[in-house]
């Protein structure tokens, strides 16, 4: 049984008066996800510093960059 039909389940044998309750809250739930993604994508793109690395030639490839400084940075600890 999935997560869904377990609730409607236990829903289903509520009075409607706990079953509004129920509704009420989920809908609750949506809507601070709604606000948490929105803010997040809103907020964190309009951030001076994205895109400040996007004309150093270095980061083209952005991987190799890395193993490139973690190997120079672990040579000196060997």
């Amino acid at each position: 049984m999935s997560i869904e039909e377990a609730i409607l389940e236990k829903v289903r044998v509520l009075p409607p008066e706990k079953q509004q309750e129920v509704l009420d809250f989920a809908e609750f739930l949506a809507q601070k996800i709604e606000v948490t993604n929105s803010s997040i994508k809103g907020s964190f793109q309009d951030e001076p510093f994205v895109g400040i690395w996007r004309e150093r030639e270095e980061m083209s490839d952005s991987s190799a960059w890395v193993r490139r400084t973690r190997q120079q940075e672990w040579q000196g600890l060997e």
